[in-house]
């Protein structure tokens, strides 16, 4: 049934990868519900090792497209790799097929918050748990000059500049940045919806028809999907105030400009692929 699904619905719009003579390149946002996509993969490298392998993208490797390609070019065909990495085009080495996903801008930041003062389940070491930062950002926004204000600052930023790349002046958060996110959004084969991770990866198996075929990665994150939940569910979190939802939302009018682009662009891709 997926087969016939597929040879109806590939036409030149979709960007397809045949054959499995490629890294799937995952250069996640923080905060956007990686690791329940990664849980499947981490299955499906688990069970059938012979198919494809798992790995994790260096931090070093981040903001360094030399050290990036060097990491690429020395892994397994074919293979899954995810990490914070900025945009790079990588050129010389194996076929790279460029997925990734989005978040509403301010349910983002409040979650990247939270997580770096308190933890999940997972991440036990909470980044900023010692720094004495305040316990809500409801008060951290009237912090003007502590340091958590400085990183919420950064927090928002987050989504356009790894989308922008590693040009310097992705680093500042502006009209051009949005323009150059979105250019690079023509070399992915999906950015799906963290909200959306189970249709995400519906798409993702039709779009990769020859790597998965034998494979129901749809099957093994809804099956674990619980599991991954109570994995990465951040320790603690407080609901933010309507008044601090609105000072987030008139800082980022940029990210919701290219958040609402990846909508659309998601939207026609599940229409093109008959799911939802």
């Amino acid at each position: 049934m997926l087969r016939m699904l597929i040879r109806k619905v590939f036409t030149k719009s979709l960007k397809t990868s045949k054959g499995k003579n490629f890294i799937i390149l995952y250069n996640a946002i923080p905060k956007t519900g990686s690791r329940s996509l990664d849980n499947a993969m981490i299955h499906v490298a688990k069970r059938w090792p012979n198919l494809i392998s798992f790995r994790l993208i260096p931090p070093a490797a981040f903001d360094d497209a030399e050290r990036l390609d060097t990491f690429l070019s020395h892994r397994k065909i074919p293979s899954f790799v995810r990490g914070h990495a900025m945009y790079t085009e990588c050129k010389g080495g194996p076929e790279i097929v460029y997925i990734n996903t989005v978040r509403d801008p301010v349910e983002r930041v409040i979650s990247n918050y939270y997580f770096d003062l308190f933890g999940d389940t997972a991440a036990k070491n909470a980044s900023h748990g010692g720094d004495n930062w305040p316990e809500t950002i409801d008060e951290c926004l009237k912090m003007t000059s502590h340091t958590c204000n400085d990183a919420i600052t950064y927090y928002t930023k987050v989504t356009l500049r790894q989308f922008c790349g590693m040009d310097e002046r992705c680093k500042i958060v502006n009209e051009w940045t949005l323009s150059r996110a979105k250019r690079n959004l023509q070399q992915y084969t999906i950015v799906g919806l963290s909200s959306e991770i189970g249709t995400t990866i519906k798409a993702l198996q039709i779009l990769l028809p020859d790597m998965f075929k034998d494979v129901d990665i749809y099957a093994l994150y809804s099956r674990h999907q619980n599991d991954s939940i109570a994995f990465t569910k951040t320790n603690v979190k407080h609901s933010p105030r309507p008044e601090t939802i609105k000072l987030l939302r008139e800082r980022m009018d940029l990210q919701y400009e290219f958040f609402d682009y990846v909508k659309t662009r998601y939207s026609k891709l599940k229409r093109d692929l008959r799911i939802d």
